[in-house]
């Protein structure tokens, strides 16, 4: 077993600790192992290929961060079985992925906080996530499952780091998925589009920098259904050209910046 943090932490890394000490003290015939502080990324992987090659038979990684050293390794060693925790990957043969059933009690916090915001008048539920990763966006319906007018503003800010050291520039994608079809697609507070088929929904002008010389005429891109709503905003505290467009074959709202450095947050509201 593999463990981002300490496994005395008194949280995630402990919890998973204490299952393998449970699977050495009621199973027989087995040997378990666990390396902590493991950081993600390469050094993660290095990890990974290590117990491979002493022979493990199971081996486990408790940090979404882990998915794809594991994907990686995984496939150096067909006959050895690896289980992610937390991600969505799957080669169907000896990489899979499984996470516990917080939907439940995500429910049960949701209409807690639900019925003190209808008991107080105030319509606004907040949800602090992590990172925006998919155990992170699919468990917002069950949070805010009872919100007075049915409304929640997400803000996630997240942190890019390199690890190649070079200076270089990047495109930073931000993409809600969401299917849109017969939705309006508004090109601004006036001009809507229905979106139809497949092809990108966007509003752009041309500028003589960014990439392909185009950027978003708004901060925003806002789509609206039968039912719901769904803005993506940029924040406005630092100036930069952003790009907001659907993409209806992707099924993808997406934000996308080009910048020089490896920091940037995104606002999405819905």
């Amino acid at each position: 077993m593999v463990l981002i943090g300490p496994h005395n932490d008194g949280g995630w890394s402990q919890a998973h600790y204490e299952g393998l000490e449970y699977i050495q003290a009621k199973m027989q015939d087995v040997h378990t192992a666990y390396i902590e502080n493991v950081p993600e990324g390469t050094d993660s992987e290095q990890v990974f290929r290590s117990l491979s090659r002493k022979g493990f038979d199971l081996v486990f990684g408790t940090s979404f961060g882990f998915m794809d050293p594991m994907e990686t390794v995984a496939g150096e060693f067909p006959d050895i079985t690896y289980i992610h925790i937390s991600g969505y990957k799957s080669n169907s043969t000896n990489f899979g992925n499984l996470f516990g059933a917080m939907e439940d009690m995500k429910y049960l916090a949701g209409m807690l906080a639900g019925s003190r915001a209808k008991m107080d008048g105030n319509p606004k539920i907040g949800y602090m996530a992590t990172f925006p990763i998919p155990e992170e966006i699919r468990l917002v319906p069950y949070e805010v499952a009872e919100g007075p007018d049915g409304r929640v503003a997400i803000r996630i800010d997240g942190k890019l780091r390199d690890l190649t050291g070079r200076d270089r520039a990047i495109t930073l994608y931000f993409t809600y998925p969401v299917d849109a079809t017969g939705w309006l697609w508004h090109d601004d507070q006036r001009r809507s589009r229905r979106i139809e088929g497949g092809g990108k929904y966007l509003y752009w002008d041309g500028y003589q920098v960014g990439p392909n010389w185009r950027a978003s005429r708004l901060p925003f891109a806002c789509l609206t259904g039968p039912r719901e709503s769904i803005v993506l905003g940029a924040p406005l505290d630092v100036p930069r050209l952003w790009r907001f467009a659907y993409d209806a074959d992707a099924k993808e709202l997406y934000a996308a910046v080009k910048r020089r450095g490896f920091a940037e947050s995104a606002l999405m509201s819905k």
